[in-house]
């Protein structure tokens, strides 16, 4: 091969360089397997351009070998962490957000740079200043200190970094308790079937909405009357997930599967743009979610006298010092037999027909007409307020702000291939959905 002429830019071990007798510039590397020179046409005449062109191919290529932090780019961690394993995670969706408030405030800086306490101190700031609360700040921390670790343990970092959390007061649980004619107009009110089996199964499992999402019908024992939330390899954490009792009411709303919750012939992995609508039906504001079942139901057991361990167990609040042979409890006849006893006698309220329990709301919901009061449900139409009778009014959800999971990979990779070229501010290109 003829020698190019002399290298215009260089990156690493690739360097930008010219063929005699072409105008096109070309990538230039050393092969070591053969020995010789290699080249690829980047396709342009323009040596800007050329240098775009090689730090994109660089940064959609290159994988980082034990690394010092101030040669890595930010967004290289970040691209290879959601490319190579945050993507496949059920929590994606929550991790893609977080990622990308860490891309958008520090952009093509080095890992290094990113992780300097005061880097993070203003990165906590700007959070703050948006109002968000210190558990989704931390939320939002742990998505990059993630994608950090996972470099530095497969070897891409020569070092770790300490990225700091936020403190967290006192939390109250997600979502309000419900009263039983409020849980009432939730489930009546609703239709779809999905939403229907999805309230029935928060009440009678007590469980959290992901663990009944993921429910296949093969982890139903209805030999036993059991239901175990925890799929097979699904490693047990913090959201420890039990086996539960089956209440006798439940028997009659498995569906035909293959998992609990279907719509037609599609797995539903969540409710809230149908929770949103029977929510506005029923009069509730934004403090009912589904959590509120779970809160509710939990309430409900020590108000009926079901021990807190029961109480306990039924939650998936794990006890310390409990043996392996706890793994074989579900089978004894006394497990949760309280729990479930009590479970059962709520569903069966819960499912009393309309025609024979008319529904009715707390005064904070009932009609707004004060001077001259609708008789039992409202169903007058008054201004800026929801009608409740038979009709469930279509509530169009928020438009999301956040980019998809291709526009967010696609702007990791434009954002560290503008190193060098756009200095400390990066620019976004222009229309970007990011």
């Amino acid at each position: 091969m003829r020698e190019p002429t002399e290298p215009a830019f260089k990156l690493a071990e690739y360097w930008i360089a010219k063929r005699p007798n072409s105008e096109k510039y070309y990538r230039f590397w050393w092969d070591k397997e053969s020995r010789c020179t290699r080249r690829a046409s980047l396709g342009t005449t323009d040596l800007q351009e050329a240098i775009a062109e090689l730090k994109l191919w660089y940064v959609r290529h290159h994988h980082p070998e034990n690394e010092e932090l101030e040669s890595v780019p930010l967004p290289t961690v970040l691209r290879i962490y959601y490319e190579e394993h945050a993507m496949d995670l059920p929590s994606h969706e929550a991790l893609r957000i977080g990622l990308t408030k860490w891309l958008d405030h520090f952009g093509a800086v080095s890992v290094a740079e990113a992780v300097k306490p005061q880097s993070i101190e203003r990165f906590i700031d700007m959070l703050e200043g948006k109002d968000y609360s210190p558990n989704y700040i931390n939320r939002i921390l742990a998505s990059g200190r993630a994608a950090i670790n996972r470099a530095y343990k497969r070897g891409m970092l020569k070092n770790n970094a300490y990225i700091r959390e936020v403190k967290v007061g006192y939390t109250p649980p997600k979502g309000r308790p419900l009263s039983m004619d409020e849980m009432r107009a939730l489930y009546h009110l609703t239709d779809k079937d999905y939403l229907k089996r999805f309230i029935l199964w928060m009440v009678g499992t007590v469980a959290r909405p992901t663990a009944l999402f993921e429910l296949h019908l093969s982890h139903i024992d209805l030999e036993h009357n059991l239901v175990q939330l925890n799929p097979e390899g699904r490693a047990q954490n913090k959201k420890y997930r039990p086996t539960v009792k089956l209440p006798e009411t439940l028997r009659d709303y498995v569906g035909e599967g293959p998992y609990l919750l279907m719509n037609k012939e599609r797995r539903v992995d969540d409710v809230r743009y149908a929770w949103r609508r029977v929510r506005k039906a029923a009069g509730f504001g934004k403090d009912v979610t589904p959590y509120s079942i779970r809160h509710t139901m939990a309430r409900h057991l020590r108000i009926c006298g079901v021990p807190a361990w029961e109480v306990s167990a039924q939650l998936g609040h794990k006890q310390p010092g409990l043996s392996v042979t706890e793994i074989y409890a579900p089978f004894a006849p006394a497990y949760l037999a309280t729990s479930v006893q009590e479970i059962d006698k709520y569903l069966k309220t819960l499912l009393i027909p309309t025609s024979e329990r008319p529904l009715t709301w707390p005064v904070h919901v009932q009609c707004p007409n004060h001077d001259n009061p609708c008789d039992g449900i409202c169903s007058c139409n008054h201004k800026g307020k929801m009608v409740v009778d038979t009709r469930i009014e279509l509530v169009t959800p928020a438009m999301s702000m956040q980019c998809s999971t291709a526009e967010l990979i696609d702007h990791l990779y434009f954002v560290t291939a503008q190193i060098g070229l756009c200095g400390p501010s990066v620019k976004r290109l222009s229309g970007s959905a990011c």
